[in-house]
């Protein structure tokens, strides 16, 4: 009968990597004469493009199979750490263990068969009994983790001794020609042409060491910064800042642009917006989460009577983005913004900037403070 749309798809691995006795050792010329060697799990994450970000090898150890090693590239690492998460989800996946035939792992490896998942998010038990053709369903036991580190597609690869797995922060429609062996009815069809990473444009402007500090040094966890200038009645774009752990992050996603550069073409007459009414009213904002805020909870946060939309949601969602803190000055406003939720302003600052700060409410004082710090 038909499938639904790719959840969870099944192929049978190639008889010489069929299952046997755990001494027997993995002869991967003998599926893909190119390769010379069983991968190394980093060949195998830099190649899952776009976004791959991570490796893990399961080895049978008596009845159960338990994690082996792991890799993370380290752009991934890098943002891991700026958006707070607890740990990796490699580190949290050694935890686990699998009874052979339990779990994506344990399945794959009972029934030595590439196993690719388009969205760990969104698996679910009918979709792989359905994906397998039947014999019993068989749980994805770290959605939950896969939720909570924003992972999406990923391939089990089975050996005599064990699994290899690897996955993406993107959700892949294309084989890579890497994995041109592993392909089959059941996987995605092969990418035409290798995959390039993303071109992330940089900004036309120079921004100002202040801004970078802000980002990399004042700010717990900045993902990036924008500067707005004051021309006329309307406040513009001049520059921007990205670290380049999240400027390679976006590459390795495919992804053409960055907030940053989505922001590019916006202007706020002054009192419009989050940027045009920090700067009317001279007022520090922060808001703890710019995808979910509303405007009567940004007129609590600045204490003046009209409240504002924030224009660029869309964009936000986009790129994850989701506490900003905005600083105003007589020229322009400063933007700073996080992947992570932080709860207060105190939360968003490092550790000295939040002292120098704090007790502090007028704008003029904030950023003398923290430009003071930057020096």
């Amino acid at each position: 009968r038909l499938r639904p749309p790719s959840c969870v798809e099944f192929r049978p691995a190639p008889p010489s990597l069929r299952h046997s006795a755990p001494s027997v050792s993995v002869d991967f010329t003998a599926m893909a004469p190119a390769l010379a060697a069983q991968p190394s799990l980093k060949d195998l994450v830099d190649n899952f493009t776009p976004g791959g970000c991570y490796g893990i090898e399961w080895q049978l150890s008596g009845d159960f199979i338990t994690h082996k090693a792991h890799y993370n590239p380290q752009w991934r690492l890098d943002a891991v750490k700026a958006k707070g998460l607890n740990g990796l989800y490699t580190d949290r996946s050694a935890e686990f263990q699998f009874l052979v035939g339990q779990g994506l792992v344990g399945r794959t490896f009972a029934r030595q068969e590439v196993l690719f998942v388009n969205d760990l998010q969104s698996i679910d038990k009918d979709s792989v009994v359905d994906a397998m053709q039947g014999g019993g369903g068989v749980e994805f036991l770290r959605a939950d983790l896969a939720k909570e580190f924003d992972l999406h597609s990923a391939i089990f690869l089975p050996l005599p001794t064990g699994v290899l797995e690897v996955g993406s922060c993107a959700q892949m429609t294309a084989l890579p020609q890497y994995f041109a062996p592993y392909a089959g009815a059941a996987t995605p069809p092969l990418a035409t042409t290798p995959a390039a990473p993303g071109a992330v444009d940089a900004p036309p402007a120079a921004p100002p060491p202040f801004l970078q500090k802000l980002v990399e040094e004042l700010s717990s966890a900045g993902n990036y910064g924008i500067e707005w200038k004051s021309e006329g009645d309307l406040l513009k774009y001049r520059s921007h800042f990205n670290p380049s752990w999240r400027i390679e992050g976006l590459r390795q996603q495919g992804l053409k642009g960055a907030y940053t550069t989505e922001s590019m073409g916006f202007t706020f007459a002054k009192g419009e917006g989050f940027v045009g009414t920090v700067f009317a009213e001279q007022t520090v904002l922060f808001v703890k989460d710019v995808q979910e805020v509303t405007a009567e909870e940004v007129k609590t946060c600045m204490q003046f009577g009209s409240g504002a939309a924030f224009l660029r949601a869309d964009i936000a969602r986009e790129f994850g983005i989701h506490s900003i803190l905005l600083l105003p000055s007589s020229d322009g406003v400063l933007e700073v913004g996080s992947a992570q939720i932080c709860d207060d302003l105190q939360g968003f600052l490092s550790e000295n900037a939040a002292k120098a700060v704090s007790g502090k409410t007028d704008a003029a004082e904030i950023l003398s403070a923290l430009q003071a710090l930057a020096c």
